[in-house]
């Protein structure tokens, strides 16, 4: 079951820890928590899921990795039912809410990475357990980068969401483990878009839908993710390049650009936490 896994969760908590408490003086000293967890009721369908998250403290795992900031106010990170869409489609989805300063997972976002791994069937379930674990980690700490941008009102410069992106790929690989975590995210976006289109091989509507959307496009956010993996360290990470994860092409300025990104995230935070 994948819910055993959870614990593997916490350990890129502690690389977000340390990579704040190195970056910002004032942030990642947070004493008492400010993360409160909530699990609102859910309908018959989920009421099983639901108790099963609470009795393995899923959100509490989670959470973990949002305690070290130093938070101006109470943030809930909260499971939801979050029902269906206008086609019928299950609303899998994880967002940030400003007005309830609030982090939202719903039960059938998790459902949807958990089937989408468990269709790997050429991977031992250990395997499809960790790709999920940071996929879901992923999810939270991408949010989470939506809620600093939001809570501090710190400036973004281009597309939120690709701050976000890059506010979660760092949290990762500033832990000694996340690269391995960091897999799942990378699997997710690389199957996502095999699952969505044949790249060129859509029609008008995809491609309304896809390009109009605030996110990037799987492959791409699959390649800026794989940049800043192997930016983070070079040496280290040659086999993103072997691999085809990466573009000879681009790796070049990968360890610039992470360097980069990193400089201004604790430049912000270190202003927002003084």
């Amino acid at each position: 079951m994948w819910l055993t896994k959870t614990s593997k969760l916490v350990v890129v908590g502690m690389g977000l820890a340390t990579w704040l408490f190195i970056g910002s003086a004032g942030i990642g000293q947070a004493g008492q928590s400010q993360i409160v967890i909530a699990y609102p009721p859910v309908s018959n369908l989920y009421m099983q899921q639901r108790q099963l998250w609470m009795q393995n403290r899923l959100l509490e795992d989670l959470s973990e990795a949002l305690v070290p900031i130093k938070w101006p106010r109470q943030l809930t990170l909260m499971a939801v039912e979050c029902g269906f869409l206008a086609n019928g489609q299950p609303n899998a989805n994880a967002f940030y809410n400003p007005q309830q300063h609030s982090i939202t997972l719903c039960y059938e976002f998790a459902d949807y990475l958990f089937q989408m791994f468990s269709q790997q069937t050429q991977l031992p379930q250990n395997q499809q357990g960790l790709l999920f674990s940071g996929a879901l980690m992923f999810t939270i700490l991408h949010e989470a980068g939506h809620a600093v941008i939001g809570e501090f009102n710190i400036p973004a410069i281009g597309r939120e969401e690709d701050a976000a992106d890059q506010f979660a790929t760092i949290a990762f690989v500033a832990d000694p483990n996340g690269a391995q975590l960091l897999m799942g995210p990378l699997w997710w976006f690389q199957l996502s878009s095999q699952q969505s289109k044949n790249f060129l091989g859509f029609d008008t509507r995809d491609a309304i839908r896809l390009y109009s959307d605030e996110h990037g496009v799987d492959e791409q956010r699959f390649y800026n993710i794989s940049c800043l993996l192997y930016g983070s360290n070079p040496s280290a990470h040659q086999d993103v390049i072997a691999s085809g994860m990466l573009t000879p092409e681009r790796a070049p300025r990968c360890a610039s650009e992470y360097q980069k990104i990193r400089r201004s995230w604790e430049l912000l935070l270190t202003q927002k936490g003084s």
